[in-house]
């Protein structure tokens, strides 16, 4: 009886501890890093710890998530600059130790976790309109910024790509309670969901928005062929396809940034850096990467793929300046850099292996999820920074700890 009500105990402040830190990383750096610091010891300073330990073990989801810690952490043993690896390991450490934490067998409610998802609902619907209000008490300036590369303010210290994403998972998470809830609550999610497309056109952010058209087109697949709503289906192909027209003829932002896009686009394939750019300064990036991997195909280590990027910056584009010198704009050439061809083999399978899991439920939500995180990995670099590292590591955890079959969810393979 006492060891049950321990464990009750500490599963309710698990609960206050996740409401926390979810509330942090919208609000403060320092109260998200001690709340997570909180969570993480309050689930693994039991008596049980050695089992938790041995689950995660055995577990592939969790043990590829914190491959993603592991894979630079031991490349300290080829990397020369060991500040700028310290620093990389700093930023990852929720991807070490967050798998292990959420490994154990404490269990949230249904009603906890349906509060869980409707106060991050709630979060990103109040962040969405604070970034919104900036944007209409300075229309004119912001219109005039989206065709140099500035976008309106977001939450996560003006990180518009993580938030953006953010947006596109949210519009996902009402799309499975639009499924599963009573008819009123259904016309309130949708127009929260509407609300975020419409933020998100405005917003503008490539990132988000390719994630969303990606959501939004398969789930039109799955009205059309899983659930038979074939009019509905055709309804929202229909939608998506007049999207973008709308947003080209009712939104500046959008207009705008399509606009200096292609002018940008234009200029990096013919080789011509503008200083200041956002797509040109991508490329060359990428190229940077690209002809770092091929130089050395076991990796330079974590501690040296910007000094090496550095390298064919200054020999092919000398005139660069050095807020347009980007690490390599895609994660998979982040850990190709970082372990050469093995660190693109593993990572390509630790993206991969979410999509296999049998053993969850609502899968096609499941699904959904692991391909807006593999789409927005693409061409940009989310786990190399606080926030990017701490929402993908923390959705998709509490996500398979709300989807995995409750007599099963410790045993995944």
């Amino acid at each position: 009886m006492v060891n049950k009500m321990q464990n009750n105990r500490r599963e309710k402040m698990l609960f206050g501890l996740l409401l926390i830190m979810l509330l942090a990383v919208f609000l403060s750096r320092v109260l998200l890093s001690l709340s997570m610091i909180g969570f993480v010891c309050v689930a693994l300073v039991h008596s049980n710890f050695l089992q938790q330990i041995k689950s995660w073990c055995h577990n592939y989801f969790l043990l590829g998530l914190s491959l993603l810690f592991i894979i630079p952490f031991v490349s300290y043993l080829w990397s020369t600059n060991t500040a700028a690896w310290l620093d990389v390991i700093r930023v990852k450490l929720p991807l070490m130790f967050l798998p292990i934490a959420f490994a154990g067998k404490w269990l949230l409610s249904q009603k906890q976790q349906n509060l869980l998802a409707f106060v991050f609902l709630l979060l990103v619907f109040i962040s969405s309109l604070w970034s919104f209000s900036y944007y209409i008490t300075n229309i004119q300036v912001i219109h005039e910024g989206y065709l140099k590369a500035k976008v309106i303010s977001t939450p996560f210290e003006n990180d518009h790509i993580r938030f953006s994403w953010i947006i596109s998972v949210a519009v996902l998470l009402c799309l499975f309670f639009i499924e599963s809830t009573e008819k009123l609550r259904k016309f309130a999610l949708a127009a929260l969901a509407a609300w975020f497309i419409v933020y998100l056109h405005i917003l503008s952010a490539r990132t988000g928005l390719f994630c969303l058209y990606a959501v939004l087109f398969c789930y039109a697949l799955r009205l059309f062929f899983h659930i038979r709503k074939r009019k509905l289906a055709m309804a929202g192909m229909a939608l998506i396809i007049l999207l973008p027209l709308l947003a080209w003829f009712f939104f500046p932002t959008f207009q705008n940034r399509i606009a200096y896009f292609f002018y940008d686009f234009t200029n990096a394939k013919a080789n011509q850096y503008l200083p200041g750019s956002n797509d040109g300064s991508r490329v060359l990036s990428i190229k940077a990467g690209w002809t770092v991997l091929r130089e050395h195909p076991f990796g330079v280590g974590a501690g040296d793929v910007f000094d090496k990027a550095g390298e064919w910056y200054q020999k092919q584009v000398p005139n660069m300046i050095s807020n347009d010198k980007l690490f390599p704009s895609s994660e998979w050439l982040i850990y190709g850099c970082i372990a050469g061809w093995i660190g693109v083999l593993l990572f390509t399978a630790i993206m991969v292996f979410p999509f296999l899991f049998k053993q969850v439920q609502h899968r096609f939500f499941w699904i959904m999820l692991q391909l807006v995180a593999v789409l927005s990995f693409l061409f940009d670099i989310g786990l190399e920074s606080q926030y990017g590292v701490f929402l993908y590591a923390f959705i998709m955890l509490w996500w398979w700890k709300w989807f995995s079959n409750t007599n099963a969810q410790n045993k995944l393979r």
